[in-house]
């Protein structure tokens, strides 16, 4: 283990300490949950798994993590698209987004790129991300041009004439959009016009094939990623090599924990995601189960904080013939064949099988048949006695400039859904928009 990160635990250490006897004396939900070890003060990190787990039942049965007495800037919730909303008093301070300014600066190299504009593709109401991302980048001298997501007032079709018109030298959206608003503007040759530098992603699980199509579908452009979540206020970063890496800041600890809530400290094993926020903030949250599974990877990217593979939530994961598989999985086989366009959908049917509807790519130059053909051969051996393909033409699936009812990279499961429903569930988009 190298210096830096020995210091970096050190100072964690403390924080939690810190953090703990707060939310101890002063956090309606764990005032009950931790009187056992009131003034308890933990010697190393590995002992604090003799704290309770908090689960997102307990804030989704309306306990609240907010401090007594404290005074929050502002109340948000998360979208709501796992099924579930929570609700979040996150940092919104100058302070804060001055910091987290300074630290996309140096992850994106915004000033040695002399990046002058971003368009900010993220939610606004309720929930900070677009507004985290506003101040952060405004506050490193950067204009930003603020088009939201799914909203109705900024359509995805107002949002490329925007685009188009400002030429942003960065983009922050979600992948699904990234895709999207790349494919409609490739299809009309605008893209090089634009000569958008530099690409943001949060809010979806990303395949390594995803990440290579939406820098081909923007010329090339740098991507970079974050994975976090509403109520948590923090997260990992992306590297070059398409890893997850912790922040070298003592004010979040990650734990990755089996099914049994032991921790896993090898590189093979797959485990949730537990979190600890450890800033002074109006709401922590201690030993948090994100319901995300990641696993621990080695990188040769040179950073010396720990590395991941998010594979998603787990509730994601649908068993097929005995084996787990994830949205990611088979987004990864269908997206490393060229001719397959960027818009797909995964329908577990009611008798289980999985059928596959992929749209073929704007210059795809074989036949259908062939096409489908090509995407069983690439099927696992095990699942291709219960896959189907369908394929379509190019935006066939769904309109490009429609509002999306969920992220991208989720099964579609139609079991127990009754027949005349089943059209309603295959809508991909909750509204459409005309070219």
């Amino acid at each position: 283990m190298n210096a830096l990160w020995v210091e970096v635990l050190e100072q964690r250490l403390q924080r939690f300490n810190h953090i703990f006897q707060l939310a101890a004396n002063h956090s309606p939900l764990y005032k009950t949950k931790y009187a056992h070890l009131r003034g308890h003060q933990f010697d190393y990190l590995e002992s604090i798994q003799a704290i309770p787990l908090t689960s997102r039942a307990e804030l989704l049965n309306g306990s609240s993590y907010l401090l007594t007495g404290a005074n929050p800037q502002g109340y948000f919730e998360s979208s709501g698209t796992s099924g579930s909303i929570l609700h979040a008093y996150p940092d919104i301070s100058f302070e804060k987004a001055q910091a987290f300014g300074s630290y996309l600066d140096l992850w994106m190299g915004l000033t040695s790129a002399k990046i002058e504009s971003a368009a900010v593709a993220l939610a606004y109401e309720m929930t900070p991300i677009g507004m985290r991302f506003q101040q952060a980048l405004q506050s490193c001298g950067v204009m930003v041009i603020p088009t939201g997501l799914r909203s109705t007032v900024c359509s995805p079709q107002r949002t490329l004439e925007i685009i188009c018109r400002t030429k942003p030298q960065a983009i922050f959206s979600r992948p699904l959009e990234l895709l999207r608003y790349g494919d409609v503007l490739e299809s009309e040759g605008k893209i090089k016009e634009i000569g958008v530098q530099k690409l943001f992603y949060l809010g979806e699980t990303m395949s390594e094939q995803k990440w290579r199509r939406i820098e081909q579908v923007w010329g090339n452009a740098d991507l970079y990623g974050h994975y976090g979540l509403t109520e948590v206020d923090t997260g990992l970063h992306t590297c070059l090599l398409k890893n997850y890496h912790e922040p070298l800041n003592p004010f979040v600890h990650f734990e990755i924990l089996d099914k049994h809530c032991n921790e896993i400290s090898d590189n093979i094993e797959a485990g949730e995601i537990v979190i600890s926020t450890l800033h002074d903030a109006a709401a922590p949250l201690l030993r948090y189960q994100t319901g995300d599974l990641a696993r621990r990877v080695k990188c040769a990217c040179g950073s010396k904080a720990p590395a991941y593979q998010i594979l998603g939530r787990k509730q994601d994961g649908v068993q097929f013939l005995g084996q787990t598989i994830f949205p990611y999985q088979i987004e990864n086989i269908i997206f490393s064949i060229p001719e397959v366009g960027n818009e797909y959908q995964l329908v577990i049917e009611g008798s289980g099988d999985l059928s596959i509807r992929i749209e073929i790519a704007i210059d795809c130059s074989i036949s259908k048949a062939q096409l489908k053909e090509k995407v069983m051969q690439a099927i696992p051996h095990f699942l291709k006695q219960i896959t189907s393909v369908e394929v379509y033409e190019w935006g066939a699936i769904a309109n490009k400039l429609g509002i999306a009812k969920k992220k991208g990279a989720q099964f579609v499961d139609l079991r127990g859904t009754k027949v005349e429903d089943r059209s309603k569930e295959l809508c991909i988009n909750v509204i459409d928009f005309a070219f």
